[in-house]
Order: structure tokens, then sequence, then C-alpha cells
């Protein structure tokens, strides 16, 4: 089969037009799954929220796995003995694409932040409301704290959270700056804090440089959806997800200063978990 017109990239070739219908089917289908997971669970609620909360989170588990297993995302796992277990813990990590969101939650059972923005999103942003995801406001979400009380009580209930301090993807050349205000809701639970690096490091079977991280990292003003076919006719994704070290959140005060000087400490824990050839971090 030749390259699609405006492929993006004619080093990689496509796969067939059936691969990709079939592709199509299945994340159509995951889109079902998650809303009878939602129907079904939502009764649930009704009785206990702690169990709702507990098994959506390993309900998108399964149905991430499965996921990627379409997309021939092939996802190496380094360091995972050092995933906390038996408490719940915040996951963080750098942000080049939405596809960070499933490949985190095939491996770590969570619910996500997200910026309100994604709701938006045809497909992806009702699959996220209906796996549960907490949606938040850019402008106004940190400052009410609202959004930190939802994920105090999340995590009250033993479930994990993960959210991208970024707060908006880039292309992985830098780290921006770590928006500070839910690393205050960890602090307040009393729980642990994750970092991870996500890195797409093959692409098509060619190690990832800065034209073909673009089949993947959706980080410029492309239309989603299409980013997304383009991401559903890759032939292969390579994914390193290295776990770093879990530590608690030490504020001395919750002020702003002090919010920021953790998400600065953060911040360079993960920039050190990811890699990429064009990798340039800035401190």
């Amino acid at each position: 089969m030749s390259n699609p017109t405006n492929w993006p990239d004619d080093r990689i070739r496509p796969v067939n037009n059936w691969l990709l219908a079939g592709r199509i089917l299945i994340f159509l289908l995951s889109i079902v799954y998650f809303l009878l997971g939602a129907m079904t669970l939502l009764v649930i609620r009704l009785f206990s929220v702690k169990f709702y909360l507990r098994f959506m989170s390993y309900w998108v588990f399964l149905g991430t796995r499965v996921l990627m297993l379409a997309l021939n995302a092939k996802i190496t796992l380094e360091n995972g003995e050092n995933i906390p277990r038996g408490q719940p813990f915040v996951v963080i990590g750098n942000h080049t694409s939405y596809l960070d969101i499933p490949v985190v939650a095939s491996q770590i059972p969570v619910l996500f932040v997200a910026k309100q923005d994604v709701k938006q999103w045809p497909l992806i942003g009702w699959a996220g409301y209906l796996a549960g995801t907490i949606f938040v406001d850019r402008d106004t979400g940190g400052k009410s704290g609202k959004y930190a009380r939802v994920m105090r009580t999340i995590l009250g209930f033993g479930t994990n959270i993960n959210f991208f301090p970024e707060g908006t993807t880039t292309g992985g050349n830098d780290l921006l700056r770590f928006r500070s205000a839910l690393f205050a809701a960890a602090a307040e639970a009393g729980v642990p804090v994750l970092p991870v690096g996500i890195s797409y490091y093959n692409i098509g079977g060619m190690v990832t440089d800065e034209i073909s991280r673009d089949l993947v990292m959706w980080y410029k003003d492309d239309p989603f959806g299409g980013h997304f076919l383009t991401l559903l006719r890759l032939p292969s994704i390579g994914v390193r997800l290295k776990i770093g070290t879990a530590s608690s959140v030490s504020l001395e005060s919750d002020t702003l200063e002090n919010r920021q000087r953790v998400a600065g400490v953060y911040r360079d824990q993960v920039a050190e978990l990811y890699e990429y050839p064009f990798k340039k971090i800035t401190r």
C-alpha cells in the first residue's frame, strides 16, 4: 500500500486499510466498554462511592490495555518495583500526547485529572468523562481549590490519581514549568507522589527523531481528527514508561512559594526519567 495523501513521514509505511478499519472498530468498541462500565458503576455508586472509584480505575486499566494491543504499542515498564503497594498515590509525568493517558492507565490503575479543553475532544473527551476523569478549568480550578478537594476525596477512598503538571502537551524538547496547585492535594492527603517518564522512543521501527515524533506527539495546532487517524495508521509504537521513586510532599505551609518549590523538585525528577535525542532540559 502506498502512503496516504499528506502522510507526514515517508520513511514509515502506514498500515493497510483493513487493519486501520479494525483499529477504528476496536476503539469504538472501547467507547461502548467504558459506557457500559459507567452505567453499571453508577448503580454501584449509590451504595459505595469508594468501591465505585476503585472499580472504575481497574475498569479503565483493562480497557486501555486492549487499546494498546490494538495500536501495537509495545510498552516497556522500567523500575516497576517502585510503584507503591497498599496505599493510594499520585502519578505525575511529562506530557507530549493524548496517548500518554492510556499508556499510564494500562500500567497503573488510576483516575485522571485533565484540563477542561479535553472534555470537548471528539470521542477522547467522552471516553475520559465515562472513565471518571476530573476535568479542571485552567483559569479557576487551582485558585478555587475545588478540584484539589475532589482529589483529596478520591485519594482518601484509596484510588490513585494521575495528572500532568505541565498543563498542556509539548514536543519533548523540554518540560514546561509545573503547575503547583494540585501538589497541595497530595500533601494534605498524606500520599506519595510517583514521578514517571514517558518516552515514545520508536515509531514504526525507527528511532524517534524531530520529524517522526509528530506522528505520535500532539503539541501543535494540528486538527485532532487528522492526527488521531495518523496515529491509528502507525505500524507500531515503542513506549518506555520509566518509574521514579515515590516520595511524600512536604509543605511547611500551603503557600504559593512552597508549592512552586515542591513543583520544581518534581519537575527535575521527571526530567531525568524521559529521554529523546533532541531533549534539552532547562533548569
